[in-house]
């Protein structure tokens, strides 16, 4: 079978990108692709080949026609990709088929328009990123003094450089949706959030026949806005933009955000037929929909926003601004748009993008990738168990982000399989690793992970030499690079940890693996050749058990080693997931994440005494791991919550309690209950006499399940001014870094 490339996302350039003072007949001459701006420098766009075919389009018509017919080669009676969207409104009627009505009743015509956790100068930890000096969104950052955090749509602000943490402000942010998460430069603070369109209303008639709407008007929208704390009390909008397309990634260095968006076509009024009777029709109407398309519908739309009021609505990016792959990767759009925070002011004039979809992201000081995995070939893809393992490539490009203007498209090139996450990418002495698995779908279980070096060669990235044959018939659970070397962890019953000498690019290779049970999510490095990791921790057969931090000794690279482990049954952790989350303190050996535990044994279903909510703290000295102590965000406010009855008493409703000889105290029969937090039932133990002298076998109904603690996850940790700080929705908690007792708690309301 012939293999499908899928060159990436992630912008081609805009033409804004470059200076003004290069010639550009040079460049067209160098492109070979036609007009573009007059600013294009000399051999921004690659000559065409397999797997950097980039090109920018001439002008809108030549992008109206490639798209239209990349559409028509993909449109079906259900819409594109035989699916049920993206529209404004897709409806079922009853017969064979109808289009979707237009605003005066008729048919549709055209639609609408590597390092451990980053310590700043003050000593205090910032956000735990992948690369330091490249910051990355989350939802909350300070700057040794204030605190900002995002809760419910609203932005908090604390004064932390006290004793006791203090609230400055409480700020409704403007921003529709949700997944809030911040960029802070100085006093400027960028608020990036998802948002997604109105959902259709019910139509109870249309034309006289039966109809119901089962898509929203528009697509998932990526919301900015730049605020002013320069007044902590009173943070203030200085810039605000809405812009289509779901936020594939952010990272921002020396100021200067860069954030990836893709964007889907939106605003078809596509239809489907009731019955298979009616696709022939219906297939037609979607084709003739395609055809009376023009070119907004395509593009992705910004909207300038001011006091909550849509005050411009434009293309995000120009024609001529909008590349394209010399294979098509899909009709969506992947925009990379710069934004000069300290500026304070988000110009989508500073956007580049290209005709593809995009999927990971990954950033260095100086460059930016954007990775994508191909789509299946038409002959295989409506039986994917049907293609082969180098079928699926991923394609990446390579953007220089040194400028102060937006980024310019430098290079591009593919590896095979697909990849995990960001970490799955790591550039180190101007050679960019990739981590990837590759799955032969026609064969079940049958997979092998590699770690492929590409260097750049003109505007190609080309392969400098690859390493395979790690976890046959597995998958990638974690990757981590760290200088030379390369740490991949893959799993289906047991956990190998791979040790990767990557010091010759031309010849990467697996020096040492390790096997044990379970598996990490997350590897972080904490010098002299340690790597801590968080997983979960599971059984000879692959089933899970609860959360595992492993300390790994990679000294000797050729036998890596598992030193240590601490676990707890039938729990995890946010940190297994999210990075962000994970907080490492070399200064004090300490290890700080949030927990999870349920008081049960996976595998039994028998309680367990380990019932917790909240974050734990390890210390990580030597060969060992210890806890040191544990942090809850109770509903209470702050205070644990102490039930009547003592731990080896049972509570009874109405109050009939045990003594310690077994007796009961006189009252109506009742039903012995166990300990009950705040607003939970308590569970029904047994039936209690209510004669006084009872039998005592009658006050002892068994084990009392655990106390469960009414505390809320603790999403981030982070430590200023030598105290620790853990984050809640419910507010911040200052704690002692010797044993993480509680100094001081602010509650945001």
């Amino acid at each position: 079978m012939r293999k499908a490339v899928a060159i990436v996302a992630g912008a081609a350039l805009l033409a804004g990108a470059c200076s003004s003072g290069d010639d550009p007949e040079a460049s067209r001459a160098t492109s070979g692709v036609g007009d573009l701006h007059s600013n294009l420098p000399v051999g921004t766009w690659p000559q065409a080949s397999f797997a950097s075919a980039l090109a920018p389009y001439d002008d809108c018509d030549a992008l109206l026609t490639d798209l239209q017919d990349r559409a028509l080669e993909r449109v079906g009676p259900y819409g594109l990709d035989g699916g049920y969207g993206p529209v404004d409104d897709l409806v079922m009627l009853e017969g064979d088929v109808a289009a979707a009505p237009s605003a005066d009743g008729g048919e549709a015509a055209a639609s609408r328009a590597p390092t451990t956790t980053v310590v700043d100068p003050t000593g205090s930890s910032q956000t735990n990123v992948q690369e330091a000096g490249v910051d990355e969104p989350d939802s909350v950052k300070h700057d040794g003094s204030n605190l900002y955090s995002v809760v419910d749509g609203q932005l908090r602000v604390a004064d932390v450089s006290g004793d006791a943490p203090t609230l400055r402000s409480t700020t409704d942010l403007p921003l529709a949706g949700g997944d809030l998460q911040l960029l802070l430069d100085g006093d400027r603070l960028l608020v990036i959030g998802s948002g997604y369109g109105a959902v259709v209303p019910y139509a109870d008639d249309l034309d006289g026949r039966a109809a119901s709407s089962i898509a929203p008007t528009d697509g998932p929208t990526t919301e900015l806005a730049v605020l002013d704390v320069s007044d902590p009390t009173r943070p203030a909008v200085v810039d605000q933009l809405s812009v289509d397309g779901s936020l594939l990634g952010a990272r921002m260095v020396d100021g200067r955000a860069r954030l990836v968006t893709s964007a889907a076509p939106s605003g078809f009024d596509f239809v489907y037929p009731q019955s298979s009777r009616g696709e022939d029709v219906a297939e037609e109407a979607n084709r003739r929909i395609i055809t009376e398309t023009t070119v907004e519908d395509w593009l992705p739309t910004s909207r300038r926003v001011v006091d909550g009021e849509v005050t411009e609505v434009e293309p995000l990016v120009a024609c001529d601004a909008v590349a394209r792959p010399g294979v098509p990767s899909g009709t969506s759009t992947v925009s990379l748009l710069t934004v000069d925070v300290a500026d304070g002011t988000i110009d989508p004039a500073d956007t580049v993008s290209v005709v593809a979809d995009g999927q990971t992201v990954y950033a260095s000081t100086d460059r930016l990738y954007v990775a994508t995995t191909s789509e299946l070939p038409p002959d295989v893809a409506d039986d994917p168990q049907q293609a082969d393992g180098d079928e699926v490539v991923t394609g990446v490009h390579a953007f220089d982000i040194t400028g102060d203007g937006p980024a310019a498209y430098l290079a591009t090139g593919e590896v095979p399989g697909h990849l995990l996450d960001q970490f799955a990418m790591s550039e180190h002495d101007g050679v960019l690793r990739v981590a990837t698995t590759v799955e032969d779908w026609s064969v079940r279980g049958q997979s092998e992970s590699f770690v492929t070096t590409l260097g750049q060669d003109g505007a190609d990235l080309v392969e400098l030499g690859q390493v395979g044959d790690m976890g046959r018939g597995e998958e990638i659970y974690s990757v981590r690079f760290v200088d030379d070397q390369g740490y991949v962890v893959t799993f289906r019953q047991t956990d190998p940890l791979y040790t990767l000498d990557l010091a010759d690019p031309a010849a990467p290779a697996v020096v040492g693996e390790l096997k044990i049970p379970g598996f990490s999510t997350y590897l972080h490095p904490i010098g002299d050749g340690r790597l801590l990791g968080i997983g979960q921790e599971a059984t000879d057969q692959g089933r899970t058990t609860g959360t595992k931090v492993s300390l790994f000794d990679v000294n000797d690279p050729a036998n890596p080693t598992e030193v240590t482990t601490w676990t707890v049954p039938g729990a995890n952790s946010m940190a297994e997931g999210d990075h962000h989350a994970f907080l490492w303190w070399a200064p004090e050996d300490l290890l700080v994440v949030p927990l999870s535990s349920y008081g049960y044994d996976p595998l039994t279903g028998a309680p367990t005494a380990d019932t917790f909510e909240g974050a734990v703290g390890l210390t990580v000295a030597g060969d060992t791991i210890t806890e040191r102590g544990r942090i809850e965000h109770l509903l209470t406010g702050g205070e644990p919550f102490e039930p009547e009855c003592g731990p080896n008493e049972r509570c009874v409703e109405p109050p009939i309690a045990c003594t310690p000889e077994g007796s009961c105290t006189s009252g109506p029969a009742t039903t012995v209950v166990s300990e009950c937090g705040p607003e939970q039932d308590c569970a029904v133990i047994g039936p209690v006499p209510s004669e006084p002298g009872c039998d005592p076998a009658a006050c002892d109904p068994g084990p009392v399940p655990p106390y469960q603690p009414s505390g809320t996850p603790i999403a981030r940790s982070l430590v200023v001014g030598g105290k620790l700080l853990t984050v809640s929705s419910l507010g911040v908690e200052r704690s002692a870094m010797g044993d993480l007792a509680e100094l001081s708690w602010l509650p945001w309301s």
